[in-house]
């Protein structure tokens, strides 16, 4: 009881808005990001060689995984081409923030 008078079940909806937001900006800047899904805090992250055809980028997930877990996020591998974020409950608006920017430099190192 002390959770929901708290207000902590709220947080997901909205730090899982926060980074579903984000993520769309990321998907908007790095052609390699098909399709963003998710509920809450739970995200699915496609990624693709080509939007057009959306030709799974098979390899991409799990460089991308080892990557941003170098820099301290950790992610998980769901499938061939989908990367999956799954934050805590107890997750906030710098964490969320934090975890879009190593997204975000992940995402770039991989593309030069």
């Amino acid at each position: 009881m002390d959770l929901l008078e708290s207000g902590l079940m709220d947080n997901p909806h909205q730090m899982g808005g926060r980074l579903m937001a984000g993520l769309r900006q990321l998907q908007a800047r790095h052609p390699v990001i098909g399709d963003v899904r998710g509920a809450g805090r739970f995200v699915g992250i496609e990624l693709v060689e080509d939007r057009k055809t959306k030709a799974p980028a098979k390899s991409l997930a799990l460089e991308l995984e080892q990557r941003a877990f170098q820099k301290g996020l950790l992610l998980l591998q769901c499938g061939e081409s989908v990367i999956r974020m799954a934050p805590p409950l107890v997750i906030d608006e710098v964490d969320v923030d934090t975890a879009l920017r190593i997204f975000d430099e992940c995402l770039s190192e991989q593309t030069r």
